[in-house]
């Protein structure tokens, strides 16, 4: 990284990214965190492997590799694609001329943006966003520690090069620092709380004799509790609750298979709806859920959750296997009265423990909901997509300038622990071969865990 300080001048952001719309939640994180930047008053730019149309958002400028001898094949298949379009972001046809901050996401555009820096921007710092944990997550999906520790190893060689690895949610940060200090890296680590969007809240009826849980996200994931959702409404119905479950997030192409599968295993109790990115499609099942579930065996964070609050629906989410439960049941963050009562703690395999905390919100629905309407208030006034982006620039900041050239102010400064956790002790070992040094006299706040 350069020597000379930024200051408070805004920077030159590069966001490295495979895509534009909602399909994943890389691709989410990617577009709002951009606009986040921009919306701050820096030049965001966003590097992806083809053209979309301009957002029309100041300080937003959408890029894409310029020289069409590099551009995908119509004859090739979707992996020949995938590869042709990894090396096309690495062409500098198309790039800015000069940026301070590239950020890359995970292993899909992790690789992508410290090559850039170490072809394009050997001055610019880079910072690694982390979505999911690789052990947890690996070992949750596929039950296989080797492939687990293969990618933990994989991600722990992207942190080393990195000047700063970022943690979607707390429960990804502590992770990422957790690998680190199993090998002893003295890196930063900033804690990035996801923006809230607001959205139209429902209008109820004054009469309903049944209750709609929603679930929403890929359920072609079984990470995403689809079968132990479906367990929670049979034991509801066999209490004689009347509750039945949509679930939007299945394949078209499996819909009327696993359609006719779960009518019989739920006694018609559940609707598959197929996957959507479509946000009047998603309003409509928000206008329609009296609680949205989440029981997920692990989740990085889970912004299927924070977009139904945004709509002001109450939720119910794991406190222990998610980053969003994590964060609601964080009392400095959110107010025990709004967050304790969306918080389950235990697995989604315990059907029986799921099943009393929904029982208790639909027997108290009205509260329920003006509960959900405190939360989504107060997520939508903390939690903003520009927040967010003010955060992972605060703490880039001050890793780069260090707390003695930083031209922050020492309350700003402090409250940067909100997001940024520094390594407390230094450790005296000869840096691996490939790291890049750290910068002279920048030990950085000792700042403790991120709060």
């Amino acid at each position: 990284m350069t020597s000379e300080p930024w200051g408070n001048r805004p920077l030159r952001i590069l966001n490295v990214g495979l895509g534009w719309a909602s399909t994943t939640g890389g691709h989410t994180v990617t577009r709002e965190l951009a606009i986040g930047q921009a919306q701050a008053g820096h030049q965001a730019y966003v590097w992806l492997p083809e053209a979309f149309e301009d957002p029309g958002i100041p300080n937003l400028r959408l890029l894409h590799p310029t020289n069409p001898a590099q551009w995908p094949d119509p004859t090739q298949t979707a992996k020949q694609r995938a590869a042709t379009q990894q090396a096309m972001l690495l062409s500098r046809d198309g790039l800015p001329a000069e940026v301070d901050l590239i950020v890359g996401h995970a292993r899909f555009t992790g690789d992508l943006a410290l090559e850039l820096r170490d072809r394009y921007y050997p001055n610019a710092m880079t910072a690694y966003v982390m979505h999911m944990s690789p052990e947890e997550g690996s070992r949750a999906r596929h039950g296989d520690g080797t492939h687990a520790d293969r990618k933990a190893r994989e991600d722990v060689g992207r942190m080393r090069r990195a000047d700063l690895t970022v943690g979607v949610g707390p429960l990804i940060a502590e992770e990422s620092a957790k690998l680190l200090q199993r090998d002893r890296l003295d890196k930063p680590v900033h804690e990035l709380i996801p923006g809230v969007v607001p959205l139209d809240p429902p209008q109820y009826r004054s009469f309903q004799r049944r209750y709609e849980l929603l679930l929403t996200g890929r359920m072609d994931d079984l990470l995403k509790g689809g079968p132990e959702a479906v367990a929670v409404i049979n034991e509801l119905r066999g209490r004689g609750v009347p509750a039945q479950l949509s679930m939007r997030g299945v394949p078209p192409e499996n819909l009327a298979k696993a359609q006719l599968e779960v009518n019989i295993q739920s006694g018609n109790s559940v609707r598959l709806r197929e996957f959507t990115n479509d946000t009047t499609e998603l309003q409509r099942d928000y206008n329609g859920a009296d609680l949205f579930v989440m029981p997920s065996h692990h989740e990085g964070f889970g912004l299927v959750a924070t977009e139904a609050a945004g709509a002001g629906v109450p939720i119910l989410v794991d406190e222990m296997n998610t980053g969003v439960g994590m964060f609601l049941a964080d009392e400095q963050r959110v107010p025990r009265e709004l967050g304790a009562g969306s918080v389950v703690r235990a697995s989604s395999h315990d059907t029986t423990a799921w099943a009393d905390r929904v029982q208790e919100i639909l027997a108290t629905l009205p509260a329920e909901r003006e509960r959900a309407m405190r939360l989504r208030a107060h997520l939508i006034t903390n939690y903003s997509w520009q927040q967010a982006a003010e955060g992972l620039v605060n703490s880039s900041r001050l890793v780069h300038d260090g707390p003695a050239r930083s031209a922050l102010d020492p309350e700003l400064q402090n409250a940067i622990r909100l997001g940024l956790q520094m390594p407390v002790q230094k450790s005296a070992y000869e840096k691996p071969a490939g790291e890049r040094p750290n910068r002279p006299n920048n030990p950085g706040p000792s700042t403790g865990l991120s709060r």
